[in-house]
């Protein structure tokens, strides 16, 4: 089993459907905030690193 650990709050009710062979595959919609402390501890905007890799992202990428 893998396991994700995801922080931030749900914008939507989770869509639980199945496979064609039975296996549960549940869509979640998460709102965060992006920022995060840099190593000298001060808060930063994530959303121009994001939106630079936004066009590089692709379904069932690892």
């Amino acid at each position: 089993m893998n396991v994700v650990t995801i922080s931030g709050r749900l914008a939507a009710d989770p869509d639980l459907r199945f496979t064609g062979s039975g296996q549960p595959v549940a869509n979640l919609r998460i709102a965060h905030t992006p920022r995060r402390k840099n190593p000298q501890g001060q808060w930063e905007d994530l959303r121009p690193a994001l939106n630079s890799r936004y066009e590089e992202l692709k379904e069932g990428e690892r």
